[in-house]
């Protein structure tokens, strides 16, 4: 998987300052669903050095009791702690001998016997020793009823009567069983060795959870936190709830009724206030740097000759106009973590199309590059045609004639980007141009009135290339001495004629899935 970088980014800088309070040990950390929350913290997490972590996905768990569900969280953190600091636990004979005795009091509600199996994969033991413990653990609790019948009675109803007390107290608040000292144990050990380290549980994927099993979850939680001494069950310095508060708002009225507070509600799960992930700063931050982080080592492997450095490399006008893009997309939700993952590299196009009865190098057409790169994001080429087409129609347009028509200078890029494919006989662009005329293009605008848009060409012989340069949008076609003499619109929608650029090379087939 790709990885977006965090280092730096104010919203890191955000959370930390949020997440080392002393007395902050339990957070709500909140987004929409799809943000990257989970990404973000997993990343944050790998590279922050002060705290140790691990994560529970509660997505399996709904088909369990109240009490069940604290059994299987107790399997799940013991699975990840071997799983993560095996090394650092550096077990011992005897730690195996005491999670297989500990399943006694757990009447069987869950088999450890796999995960044992499992952790010593991950452990330096000896194996012969390892399976002479597995062996002799496997009949344990028959081997201890029978050792139960040569206690003396009354040390026999004590123990029994002790036993049950266990038995009876699976999901109380109170509860102590040997499976929590053990955790509680490991807990100590591992932070032992990582002195100074903070330990911190992330309960993650609640945005997966009906809503009934999500309040279940939270409701376990805070039964087992020790308000009398602000103590985290087992023993956790941190536990993050990750989730959409939104969501998780509109749930909890949809449950209880719209007089319900809320508020008084959610409170009791968080020591200070939620964290607002915000992930739009997130990644517009980190947008150039992650774009570009698969970029070939060299140059020369990523364009073939000097012009398509000067044109598509990273101190473009056209990289600068696939940036802004790509914000525009995330300020819109459009983009978001997700689709970066599946970004794979900075890189041109090589296939050749048709256009006519000749071949270009996609290369010559800047709307084509991005379509390449852009594309990416998206699992189809429509997908990105309708994100376009959602910036499209929130755009807001002016067809008003004034004469200081103003835009953004790479919104007239993308402009600039599309002519070519509004041009009839575009395969005979190696004619010479007049680089001072104005040539025009007819389009529809979102309002299905005809427009035309006024360009410019510039054509370089020794690199073998035309570019188009838009000028403005206009109401006619009318030209003195070869110039336009009509005032231009105030505010063309510059993604409405991208999204028709796009859907004319969609149906000629210069871009494809």
């Amino acid at each position: 998987m790709n990885e977006i970088l965090i280092d730096n980014s104010s919203v890191e800088i955000e959370f930390t300052e949020h997440l080392k309070q002393t007395d902050n040990k339990r957070i709500l950390f909140t987004a929409s669903f799809g943000s990257g929350k989970s990404f973000f913290l997993t990343e944050y997490f790998r590279r922050n050095k002060d705290y140790l972590d691990i994560t529970l996905y509660p997505v399996d768990y709904s088909v369990s009791s109240n009490e069940d569900i604290f059994e299987i969280i107790k399997y799940d953190i013991i699975d990840s702690l071997f799983e993560k600091y095996a090394k650092v636990l550096d077990l011992k004979i005897e730690d195996f001998s005491n999670l297989l005795i500990a399943q006694s009091f757990l009447a069987n509600k869950i088999d450890l016997m796999p995960l044992v199996k499992s952790i010593i994969k991950s452990s330096f033991i000896d194996a012969e020793q390892i399976l002479g413990v597995l062996e002799a653990s496997k009949n344990i609790a028959s081997q201890f009823h029978n050792y139960k019948k040569e206690l003396s009675g009354d040390e026999k109803s004590l123990l029994l009567s002790y036993m049950e007390g266990f038995e009876n107290k699976k999901g109380s608040i109170r509860e102590n069983d040997e499976i929590t000292l053990l955790i509680n144990n490991f807990l100590t050990r591992i932070k032992s060795k990582k002195r100074g380290k903070k330990f911190v549980l992330i309960i993650d994927d609640l945005d997966r959870l009906d809503p009934e099993q999500i309040f279940r979850l939270f409701n376990i939680f805070t039964a087992h936190h020790d308000s009398r001494k602000d103590i985290n069950k087992f023993g956790f310095d941190k536990i993050i709830f990750v989730c959409d508060l939104n969501n998780l708002e509109f749930m909890f009225h949809h449950r209880y009724g719209l007089n319900s507070s809320f508020d008084g509600y959610i409170d009791k799960f968080y020591s200070h206030k939620p964290f607002f992930f915000n992930h739009r700063s997130f990644l517009k931050e980190k947008v150039s740097i992650y774009l570009t982080k698969n970029l070939e080592n060299t140059t020369e492997k990523t364009f073939n000759n000097n012009i398509q450095e000067t044109l598509f490399g990273l101190s473009s006008d056209f990289f600068h106009t696939m940036k802004s893009l790509s914000n525009k997309m995330i300020d819109n939700d459009l983009l978001r973590a997700r689709n970066f993952q599946k970004f794979k590299a900075y890189a041109l196009p090589s296939k050749s199309i048709r256009i006519g009865h000749r071949e270009f190098s996609p290369t010559k057409f800047p709307l084509l590059v991005m379509c390449y790169l852009m594309q990416q994001f998206f699992p189809r080429i429509e997908d990105l045609i309708n994100s376009v087409h959602t910036l499209s129609h929130q755009y807001d347009s002016n067809y008003e004639v004034k004469s200081n028509y103003k835009s953004l200078n790479w919104e007239m890029l993308l402009i600039s980007y599309s002519i070519p494919f509004f041009i009839e006989n575009l395969e005979d662009m190696n004619y010479r141009h007049n680089n001072d005329k104005s040539y025009f293009v007819s389009i529809k605008n979102e309002f299905d009135k005809i427009i035309f848009l006024e360009y410019r060409v510039n054509e370089s012989l020794m690199y073998d290339y035309t570019s188009f340069t838009f000028t403005k949008a206009v109401g006619n076609n009318m030209t003195v001495n070869n110039q336009s003499t009509e005032q231009p619109f105030s505010k063309p929608n510059p993604y409405h004629i991208v999204e028709l650029a796009l859907r004319n090379c969609l149906i000629n087939e210069y871009i494809q899935n």
